[in-house]
């Protein structure tokens, strides 16, 4: 199971006289979790090796890795919301940049530990795009984002990893 958790602050600047578009430009932090079935680990160089596991011929208890990231959203906002009405609609929609100041992978098979807080294939810069639709406090909120988590290519093979995080919860703001 994988999961995160998101927090910072927007600063919402209105462009229109009824103050329902506005820009907004945040900081935050972020943590997040993945479960996955890649094996993780380095070659006599020091350079990581990306494998998939079948757990029929690798059994493992577990297997995840976890980011630390420093995110700046800007986003473009539309709500329905009234100076006298505090429960309204809202959508919006933005890019992120981030940048991942520590990533941690541990596999615990049956008959070793692995754990690495360093890869040279990490892409630590991250970009993507996000939207968040709801009311009041509650609301929807998916990410996904542009580049691979890994400039690397699959053990065996000249595949491109291309492991990207596509991210889905819910997103509550406090006024």
């Amino acid at each position: 199971l994988s999961g995160g958790v998101v927090g910072g602050f927007i600063r919402d600047m209105p462009i229109n006289k009824r103050r329902n578009w506005a820009l907004g430009l945040g900081v935050g932090l972020s943590a997040n979790t993945y479960g996955h079935n890649l094996l993780i680990s380095k070659n006599q160089n020091g350079e990581g090796v990306f494998q998939v596991l079948d757990r029929d011929e690798t059994p493992y208890n577990s297997n995840r890795f976890s980011t630390y990231m420093a995110e700046v959203p800007f986003q473009v906002r539309w709500r329905t919301s009234r100076p006298t009405n505090s429960s309204f609609y809202r959508i919006y929609a933005g890019f992120t940049l981030g940048y991942m100041y520590y990533f941690k992978s541990t596999f615990n098979g049956a008959e070793n530990t692995l754990t690495y807080t360093s890869l040279s294939e990490l892409n630590r810069l991250r970009t993507g795009v996000h939207l968040s639709i709801g009311s009041n406090f509650v609301n929807f909120h998916i990410q996904y984002n542009f580049n691979p988590l890994f400039d690397a290519q699959l053990q065996g093979s000249n595949a491109d990893l291309n492991f990207q995080i596509l991210k889905f919860g819910f997103i509550f703001y406090m006024l």
